[in-house]
This record gives C-alpha cells, sequence and structure tokens, in this order.
C-alpha cells in the first residue's frame, strides 16, 4: 500500500479596503451557500512543484466604507475567489477541507466586525488602529488555517476534521450576532 499526502495550499489575498476581483469572479460566505467543486475555476500553475490536490483563495476586505462623526465604519466581507482557487480532486473529503478553511475566514470576518463594532463604540476615530485590528487578526487567521492543515494532515484524518468542523462551526455560533 503505498501513502500519499496531499498538501493543499491555501492562499489568501488580504486588503484593507477595495477588492480587486471582479463580482462575478467572487462567492460571498453565507450559511445557505456552501462551496462546490464547480466553483474551483482556477488553474493549477504549470511548473509548481507542489502535492496539493486544491487550492483555496479567500479574501476579507473592506467595503462600503465612511466616516460617521469622525469615526470610520466599515463593512467587512469574507469572499471565495473563484478564478484563484483549482482542484484536480472531486473527492467531497477534500472539497469539506476546503470548506472550511472559508468558514476559517468567515469566523475571522466576524472577529474583525466585532472588533470595529467595539472601536465605534469607544468613539475611536484613528484609522491606523483600525487597520491594525484588521492586520492581527488577518495573522491570527492564517496560523489558524496553517494549525487546521497540520492537525488533519491536509483533510486526510477524517476523525481529526470532524472535530474542526465542530470547532468551526462552535465558533461560527458565538460570533453570530456579527454575521
Amino acid at each position: 500500500m503505498i501513502k500519499q499526502t496531499f498538501l493543499v495550499i491555501l492562499i489568501i489575498f488580504l486588503s484593507f479596503g477595495k477588492s480587486t476581483f471582479p463580482v462575478n469572479d467572487k462567492i460571498k460566505w453565507h450559511s445557505s451557500r456552501p462551496l462546490k467543486w464547480s466553483d474551483f475555476k482556477g488553474k493549477k500553475e504549470v511548473g509548481k512543484k507542489r502535492v496539493a490536490v486544491a487550492e483555496t483563495a479567500v479574501e476579507i476586505v473592506t467595503e462600503n466604507s465612511f466616516y460617521r462623526d469622525g469615526i470610520p465604519i466599515f463593512e467587512i466581507n469574507c469572499y471565495f475567489l473563484k478564478n484563484e482557487s483549482w482542484t484536480i480532486t472531486k473527492d467531497i473529503q477534500h472539497l469539506k477541507h476546503e470548506q472550511l478553511h472559508f468558514n476559517i475566514h468567515e469566523v475571522y470576518t466576524r472577529k474583525i466586525r466585532k472588533e470595529f463594532d467595539s472601536l465605534n463604540n469607544n468613539k475611536i476615530t484613528d484609522f491606523d488602529v483600525y487597520k491594525s485590528v484588521f492586520e492581527k487578526k488577518l495573522s491570527e487567521c492564517d496560523s489558524l488555517n496553517n494549525k487546521y492543515d497540520n492537525e488533519t494532515y491536509f483533510s486526510i484524518d477524517k476523525i481529526v476534521q470532524v472535530k474542526w468542523e465542530k470547532k468551526i462551526s462552535q465558533m461560527l455560533i458565538e460570533l453570530n450576532s456579527f454575521k
């Protein structure tokens, strides 16, 4: 029996400002709209020496930003990027793994909203404070995604995958008021 290790690479496009991706290339995170393999429209780069079977691109962006009484107000959203994401498999286990990466990004989108709400309530006007929070949460999101990949062995360990699904589901529930 040959043991094969799959490496799933996660590309995270991070932006504190407007998205550079066209609207028809994106799927906004929503609990009733899970990813499908047909959403993965990108092509694996030729010449890349990766063992990956899929790559998921996600962006967390600020949109419709404005100032109210000198306080910056931001709409924060999480998008799956269809043309930057690709797959060479149709395995349901790997799709669940990729969906959870998208869900982890939504968790951090909600955490950013929560932090920004607190800053707004405290009437913080310094844009750099918001930017710092945004960047810190994106870094935490990246760390959690890496931990997830390492603990699930890139979706091979089904038992650990289920534990992560429950953990992230609980986090989404806890942050439900910031969806």
